[in-house]
């Protein structure tokens, strides 16, 4: 074998070396993007439990949900990174949306109501006290 042929082999061995830790790189940073997503999601899906179960336990107390996140009988703050906008729709229905501004893939809202239908805040909310995103 000539010289030529053997640096020539060494750089197709080299580039192709390259090519597949790049190929492994983009896939470990596509994963952790998923994982950073599906932590994301499952944080907004908790704080809206944990909303409804601290209006559950208020309404228990007053008979009616909390009109405020502020009242000071609710005991409850949206996690750190979720801006969440609440509103009692009449004293025996509420509904509450999340969103956390850095979910930059859909769906990036999610929320959750309590009482008839018609208080739900997105047309994909069926239920009553069952979170959903869209």
């Amino acid at each position: 074998m000539n010289r030529s042929t053997t640096v020539g082999r060494t750089r197709l061995i080299a580039l192709t070396v390259v090519a597949v830790a790049i190929l492994g790189i983009r896939f470990v940073q596509a994963r952790m993007e998923r994982a950073d997503v599906m932590a994301r999601r499952a944080a907004l899906l908790g704080d809206l439990r944990r909303l409804g179960t601290a209006q559950n336990g208020y309404y228990a107390r007053h008979g009616e949900f909390a009109a405020t996140l502020t009242e000071p009988d609710l005991a409850f703050s949206p996690s750190p990174t979720i801006v969440l906008r609440f509103e009692r729709v009449a004293p025996d229905a509420w509904q509450g949306v999340a969103h956390d501004p850095e979910l930059r893939v859909a769906p990036t809202s999610c929320g959750v109501f309590e009482g008839p239908l018609a208080a739900s805040p997105h047309r994909s909310l069926l239920e009553a006290s069952v979170p959903g995103c869209w």
